[in-house]
């Protein structure tokens, strides 16, 4: 231990610039972590229950590959109620197939106009006006980039440039495999021992939908639908008076690991018609971007929260800037580091490792405590010695606390990594991961800095104002002796108590 400290405190800006360096390493990994909100990531791999899900899956297919979207209102068989669900059925399409040049096309247009000074909106949906699904698309990023004037600038058009080039690259997966709605339903009929498919909806000329808009189109519309008992409460659902109320749209999507994008562009899309409809969102990959939404929220909210409390802990103990930046400093590197490897490992935040940010902030602080309470508690010895003997010598008086500590809490995390549960198994590893980092960080970055920093011009007598408040109320004290008196006293019955 004596050659690592020394080796420390004899090229502490090296060892900064290492820290520096693998921070950098690490840290970049943070931009490639993702959530997992899958019920596999919480499932026992080898668990009857579960194996057998997994037959009926390769047997029946996939639930979670499909999304329901409910659109209601009052009466769904008015005019401008159906074109605007032929409008999303449209939208939604564009996920389905995707044309390349038609893409490109569009793209070209965006990006001859971004070379213009202040375009007015009307403009530039003119310039698209024989595009009707895109002109749509330019709405609802317009609404989502809180672009409010009626002038665009270049740098306006550059976002709606940027969005739109993220949003072909989701296109290109051509994610969605199957779109049923009351446009592309086909009924079967039979007629003269013959039997034939129908659709409930036809398409002209140009292969666009003949929306049903005179009252004689919508009532031939509604014998068609109702015509099928099958498609009741499935594509569409009627209430009491017999009124279509609701129009379901299923859609069915191609297997893959995540469906995260394509769910942000169907939000987006249905946004754009919620003013006029509900629409509710359902199916598995809705609830997996919901609850993704939910662990980014809490870590958003608790990760500072927890920071700020570590912070005002370091203030009431030490009272002094170093005694504040240098244990926080630790605790977010420690964090840094270990979700950063997961990011370069390929592992992914579930509902349970979502904690792993906010625990190691709450394990790791007691390491660069221990080290800068003995660094003040040594400050005579530090003036007396030398800064460079002075904290070597207390740092050799912790250091092995600090090594034991981490190494419990290690093996404590560790023994997880037997756990059946995947999330749990991998949150035992990294949390063990984190202690060590943190305890790393702890006997490098403190002595190193603490070596750099210009010694204090007075002695500080240390102590803690916590522990004077409670050593004042003799709390402690009393306690310790409370404890003390009915274990020596009544000692069997403590033993049965705790047997």
């Amino acid at each position: 231990m004596k050659k690592w400290l020394n080796i420390v405190l004899t090229y502490p800006k090296t060892v900064i610039a290492i820290i520096i360096a693998i921070t950098i390493l690490l840290g970049s990994g943070v931009f490639k972590i993702q959530f997992d909100s899958s019920l596999d990531a919480v499932m026992p791999k080898h668990d009857p229950e579960y194996l057998l899900n997994e037959e009926v899956k390769k047997t029946y297919g996939n639930t979670g590959k499909f999304i329901i979207i409910d659109v209601a209102s009052g009466d769904m068989l008015q005019p401008h109620i159906l074109t605007l669900v032929s409008h999303l059925h449209d939208d939604l399409e564009e996920y389905q197939r995707f044309d390349e040049a038609k893409e490109m096309h569009r793209l070209s247009l965006l990006q001859e106009l971004s070379h213009k000074n202040n375009i007015d909106k009307k403009l530039l949906f003119d310039t698209f006006a024989d595009d009707p699904v895109f002109t749509r698309y330019l709405q609802r990023t317009i609404q989502q980039l809180s672009i409010e004037d009626n002038t665009l600038s270049k740098g306006d058009i550059k976002k709606i440039i940027k969005k739109f080039t993220k949003t072909i690259e989701v296109k290109r997966n051509e994610t969605i495999d199957l779109i049923i709605s009351p446009f592309t339903m086909k009924d079967l009929l039979g007629k003269n021992d013959t039997l034939y498919v129908r659709n409930i909806v036809e398409k002209d000329e140009t292969g666009k939908w003949k929306v049903p808009q005179t009252t004689d189109e919508i009532a031939e519309f509604k014998k068609r639908l109702t015509n099928n008992p099958a498609f009741e409460k499935g594509i569409y659902v009627k209430d009491a008076n017999g009124t279509i109320t609701d129009f379901g749209i299923l859609i069915r999507l191609v297997d893959q690991p995540v469906y995260d994008p394509l769910v942000k562009e169907i939000y987006s899309i249905v946004s754009l018609y919620q003013k006029d409809v509900n629409i509710i969102l359902q199916g598995m990959p809705i609830t997996h971007h919901e609850i993704n939404d939910y662990m980014k929220t809490d870590l958003e909210r608790f990760l500072p929260l927890v920071m700020l409390v570590m912070l005002i802990v370091f203030y009431l103990n030490f009272r002094s800037i170093r005694g504040m930046v240098l244990p926080f400093a630790t605790l977010a590197l420690a964090d840094l580091w270990v979700v950063g490897l997961m990011g370069h490992l390929g592992y992914k935040l579930n509902v349970i490792g979502v904690a792993l940010p906010t625990l190691m902030t709450a394990v790791g602080s007691s390491y660069s405590i221990h080290i800068l309470n003995q660094y003040y508690l040594e400050q005579k010895n530090i003036h007396r010695l030398g800064k460079f003997k002075g904290i070597r010598l207390a740092l050799t008086h912790i250091a092995l606390t600090v090594i034991l500590a981490g190494l419990t809490t290690f093996l404590g995390f560790i023994t997880l990594a037997t756990n059946q549960v995947s999330s749990i198994r991998e949150m035992g590893i990294f949390s063990a991961i984190g202690v060590s980092f943190a305890v790393i960080i702890s006997l490098t970055l403190i002595p190193a800095w603490l070596m750099l920093l210009p010694q204090q011009s007075k002695i500080i007598e240390f102590k803690s104002k916590v522990i004077s408040f409670f050593s004042n109320l003799n709390v402690v004290e009393h306690i310790v002796k409370k404890l003390a008196h009915y274990a020596v006293n009544y000692s069997a019955t403590v033993y049965l108590y705790w047997r």
